[in-house]
């Protein structure tokens, strides 16, 4: 995957730098020695051969004794009437390296310039080029299924929908704001949308903002871009908003993630920063069919911003009967589950997954890893109970004399609309029906699912080994489930 690039510092340190290294002795910059780009060019070679990314290696050809290249993506600048279109330098370069590697996975125009620097100081044009990738490496299709055709707004129904935290985080760790607390201000009533469709990109479409029924944006102390910084958080009046957004992929701590960017000046439920406003990209921390989590990180602050497409039916009434905890000790002698995660009483895993008409479908990918079990929901099952079937089967056996306790947690990026928890006799038949439990549960996405099966029995009679059944029927494809932290127990009499 490619990376997305980080910027390097300013250009005048790189050019004090090479006085440094230079044979000669430096008396002082020479204005009349500064750098042209008269009789140089930019080359490029592509290469599109790569299953996961496309590259482009850039070079300078002419004269470039004591002399060498600022590499400079080039960021698309939409006009405020959105008419006209530009391209302008990014504030810092991306390489000062002779041979300037880009690696994007996504089809599409790109535009790449280069000053040249020298002891003297930095060439006051600049080279550009625009190349071409042919090819996406990336299928973006399940992206698109979860972002488009929606309206999104701020999720001020939970805690930490908006926060700010050290960069390289989720940008909560700072601050974190509680349930409806900026109602006072121009945020909770912003609609986004995004829209793709054949015609364009296809790691893009049409992004659309509006401020909502008071016209305000809500904007963080310091940005100046609407008029100067004030010293604390304020509301502007702007108008409804239409461009274009791009999928991104990318790597953050390692791994591969995507991030949503826009053209300069796009409007948001929030502006955190200038540097954000001039050049938004959003990392997408979390993205289900319902919840969207993004983190804006220029490398001082990350700020965070949490939207859903659910309708708005206002705060979440106390519900009559308190929702359950996690407070088990996973690792306690008592917990025969262990065993399983240790394989020591683990038989197999057998899954079944159906379509709506109920023929069988590719299993699913599914790990574990530890007392993690994690199961990604295959395309095209169906929406039925029993369509979408993980079986774990165990050497594990219970005496229908004695009460037992089953504890888990289930952690889902998506809704779940109704998730079996089973946990039968094995062998199936007769067996199937001499089970502790086998409830249907509704999962949240991003939200942890506390499950427990408290003084349990068997109806029917003892189990010589026991079946703890998950069925995922109706669950979106592509969703990742993560069942973790499984307690069995027999209680003490």
């Amino acid at each position: 995957m490619n990376k997305i690039l980080k910027r390097f510092g300013v250009i005048s340190a790189c050019a004090m730098a090479m006085t440094a290294c230079s044979p000669d002795e430096f008396d002082g910059a020479d204005p009349a020695n500064i750098p042209t780009i008269q009789g140089k060019s930019i080359k490029v070679v592509l290469d599109e051969q790569s299953p996961t990314t496309n590259t482009a290696t850039l070079s300078i050809e002419g004269d470039m004794t004591n002399c060498y290249p600022a590499w400079y993506l080039m960021v698309e600048q939409v006009s405020e009437d959105g008419n006209d279109t530009t391209y302008v330098l990014s504030e810092s370069p991306s390489s000062v390296l002779p041979t300037f590697t880009y690696e994007n996975a996504s089809a599409g125009k790109y535009k790449v310039a280069a000053k040249i620097v020298n002891r003297n100081g930095i060439s006051q044009a600049y080279l550009s080029t625009t190349f071409s990738f042919r090819e996406t490496k990336i299928d973006y299709t399940p992206t698109f299924n979860k972002l488009v055709g929606k309206t999104w707004r701020v999720d001020y129904t939970i805690k930490g929908h908006l926060g700010c935290g050290e960069p390289g985080s989720d940008g909560s760790g700072w601050w974190s704001a509680g349930l409806n607390e900026k109602a006072d201000n121009g945020i909770y009533d912003d609609r986004i949308e995004f829209s793709h469709s054949d015609s364009d990109p296809v790691n893009g479409g049409t992004y659309s903002y509006n401020p909502g029924e008071d016209g305000l944006l809500f904007v963080n102390a310091g940005v100046t871009a609407f008029g100067g910084a004030q010293d604390a958080d304020f509301d502007t009046e702007v108008q409804p908003q239409e461009t274009t957004f791009t999928i991104v992929s990318g790597e953050y701590n390692g791994e591969e993630c995507i991030f949503l960017q826009f053209p300069a000046k796009t409007l948001f439920p929030y502006i955190p920063n200038d540097a954000t406003y001039e050049n938004p990209i959003w990392r997408v921390e979390s993205l289900s069919s319902s919840q969207l989590a993004l983190v804006a990180d220029e490398g001082t602050i990350a700020w965070r911003l949490v939207l859903t497409s659910k309708e708005d039916t206002g705060l979440p009434e106390e519900p009559e009967v308190p929702e359950e905890v996690f407070d088990w000790d996973y690792n306690s002698d008592a917990n025969l589950w262990k065993s399983v995660d240790a394989g020591d009483d683990f038989v197999g895993v057998s899954p079944w997954f159906a379509n709506s008409g109920w023929a069988q479908i590719d299993d699913p990918e599914w790990t574990q890893d530890g007392n993690v079990w994690e199961v990604i929901i295959p395309e095209g099952m169906g929406g039925d109970q029993w369509q979408g079937q993980f079986p774990i089967s165990t050497t594990l056996s219970a005496s229908m004399t004695k009460k037992y306790n089953l504890y888990l947690l289930v952690d889902s990026d998506d809704d779940i609309p109704g998730l079996t928890i089973k946990f039968t006799q094995s062998g199936g038949g007769d067996a199937d029906n001499n089970f502790f439990t086998a409830d249907r549960h509704a999962v949240s996405g991003g939200k942890q699912f506390v499950f427990k099966g408290k003084e349990m029995v068997l109806p029917q009679g003892d189990a010589d080994a026991l079946t703890l059944f998950f069925d995922f029927g109706g669950t979106p494809a592509g969703t990742t489930v993560k069942i973790s932290n499984i307690f069995f127990e027999e209680v003490a009499e």
